[in-house]
């Protein structure tokens, strides 16, 4: 599609003790599917696929050259000897490193609009933990949180009267048969009158919503 994405780099969560022997300072080489450590030696794989807690596939890289290397305590701690994952998605990786690289400027302005929302949630709202536990519940959680996100975003781009107005215009297309439930909940009745109050008291909404959620269910 043409599409270059800019996304954050997460730090790696294995790093040598020593970090002249980080995994960044091996030296991956394509045409032989091996990778070259900082002692020059060389890491082959078995060529197999193995599962990453179900997400995505990785192979591995080992050498035997790490039993009499002088500079293993340095490399690893493990007893096996040092191990290279490499992801499925390798490619992409780099090259999204890469378009941070050469492209710095337009990296602090994604920070500056993508990081912003979660701040003001975790910071200012005080939402940094979910009432739900289990991934479909605190899924449905978090939803209602950039619900509310959402909503005072166009409330402060529209104006009160232009929120409103594209608040009806979406229901009457999509939630029709919803309205008669949402307009009786207090959060929302709340958010007619002043809409800063409805964003501080969205605990209660959401209560509100789990529990009409639950009596649905099991009535």
């Amino acid at each position: 599609m043409g599409i270059e994405t800019l996304v954050a780099v997460p730090a790696l969560s294995t790093q040598a003790p020593n970090p002249a022997f980080n995994l960044e300072q091996f030296i991956y080489h394509k045409e032989t599917d091996t990778y070259q450590c900082p002692r020059g030696n060389l890491l082959h794989t078995n060529g197999s696929w193995y599962n990453k807690e179900d997400e995505y596939r990785i192979k591995q890289y080992k050498t035997s050259a790490c039993k009499n290397c002088p500079s293993r305590n340095l490399c690893t701690r493990s007893k096996n000897g040092r191990v290279i994952e490499r992801s499925e998605f390798a490619e992409a990786v780099l090259r999204n490193k890469l378009a941070i690289e050469n492209n710095k400027e337009l990296y602090k302005r994604r920070q500056e609009i993508v990081e912003h929302p979660f701040g003001t949630m975790k910071r200012q709202w005080g939402f940094d933990y979910t009432l739900m536990k289990g991934k479909q519940k605190v899924d449905g959680d978090v939803g209602l949180m950039f619900i509310a996100y959402l909503f005072t975003r166009m409330r402060n781009i529209l104006g009160l009267q232009g929120f409103w107005e594209a608040v009806r215009a979406f229901l009457s297309r999509s939630f029709h048969p919803y309205i008669p439930v949402i307009s009786h909940l207090p959060g929302f009745r709340m958010c007619r009158s002043n809409f800063q109050y409805f964003c501080s008291s969205y605990r209660t909404v959401q209560n509100t919503l789990y529990i009409y959620q639950i009596n649905r269910t099991s009535g």
